[in-house]
C-alpha cells in the first residue's frame, strides 16, 4: 500500500464482484500519458470474463480521466506452450493492442543479499529467481553479461 499511499491521484485498485464475492482485482498506476496494469490477480475458480470486464471497465474510467494509452507492461515473445505465462500473454493478447519490443537486463545492486536471496531459493526449490533466470535458457548462443563487467 506504501505505493498507492505515495500515488494518491495517480493510482487506484479495482475489483470485479459476482454476488458480493471477489472474482479478480489489479493495480493501475496512470498520468495523463499512459496507464499501467502493475497487478493482477484472479481467485480460484473467478467467473469466466470476470477478469476481462475488469479490465474493460479499468479502461473506460481512465478514458474519463482523459489518459491516452493503457499499458498491460510485460510481454514475454517465447513463452512455454500450457504455461501459465501463456495463458497471462492470451489474455493481453485479446484485447488487440500493440506489441512494443522490450529489453530484459538485470543489475544487481547488493551481491551479498543477492546471494543470501538465491541460496534461501535453492533451500526450498526454487530455481528461477526473476524473468530473465525464467527465460534465459531460451536464448541459446545470445551473449551473457557478467554483472561484475558492468
Amino acid at each position: 500500500m506504501g505505493v498507492l499511499n505515495a500515488l494518491p491521484d495517480n493510482s487506484f485498485i479495482s475489483i470485479a464482484y459476482l454476488n458480493g464475492v471477489p472474482q479478480c482485482g489489479s493495480i493501475i498506476f496512470y498520468s495523463k500519458n499512459m496507464a499501467y496494469y502493475m497487478y493482477g490477480a484472479s481467485a480460484n475458480g473467478a467467473h469466466n470474463g470476470a477478469g476481462c470486464l475488469l479490465q474493460w471497465e479499468n479502461m473506460l474510467y481512465l478514458k474519463k480521466l482523459d489518459v491516452q494509452k493503457y499499458s498491460f507492461v510485460g510481454y514475454r515473445f517465447n513463452v512455454d506452450d500450457n504455461s501459465k505465462l501463456q495463458n497471462i500473454q492470451r489474455f493481453k493478447e485479446r484485447f488487440g493492442g500493440e506489441v512494443d519490443r522490450g529489453f530484459m537486463f538485470k543489475c544487481i545492486m547488493r551481491p551479498r543479499k543477492r546471494r543470501l536471496f538465491e541460496i534461501l531459493c535453492k533451500i526450498k526449490g526454487i530455481k528461477e529467481f526473476d524473468a530473465i533466470d525464467q527465460e534465459i535458457h531460451k536464448w541459446g548462443d545470445k551473449p551473457s553479461v557478467n554483472n561484475s563487467e558492468v
